[in-house]
């Protein structure tokens, strides 16, 4: 995906969610003007930077992409089956991490 593209997707996210770029900044711990930048396709965001500005919008980065091919709002795109189905993936996948690491940390590798 280029930057044009996740632009247009972060302001469709940030638009449909009510917030202003300097709201939506603050939240992600970014400055306004690196997210009007990375919203008009001129700067390309880390993998970091998606996430806060995600975890701003309180949604997923899969929602991110979603948002933006759908009509939905992010409130009715939680309750789309497919998203339930893919984020009781994601939560098994976590839950499966965190047990492999209690595994190998309280009997080693």
């Amino acid at each position: 995906m280029n930057s044009k593209n996740i632009g247009w997707q972060i302001k469709t996210a940030r638009e449909r969610a009510k917030l202003s770029q300097g709201a939506l900044a603050k939240m992600a711990g970014i400055a306004q003007s690196t997210l009007s930048y990375i919203e008009k396709g001129e700067k390309s965001p880390t993998i970091d930077t998606v996430k806060a500005i995600c975890e701003g919008l309180k949604i997923s980065v899969l929602d991110l992409f979603v948002i933006g091919e759908n009509k939905e709002t992010p409130k009715q795109l939680k309750n789309n089956p497919t998203l339930k189905k893919i984020d009781l993936i994601q939560s098994m996948d976590k839950e499966f991490a965190d047990f492999k690491d209690y595994i190998v940390n309280k009997y080693g590798q």
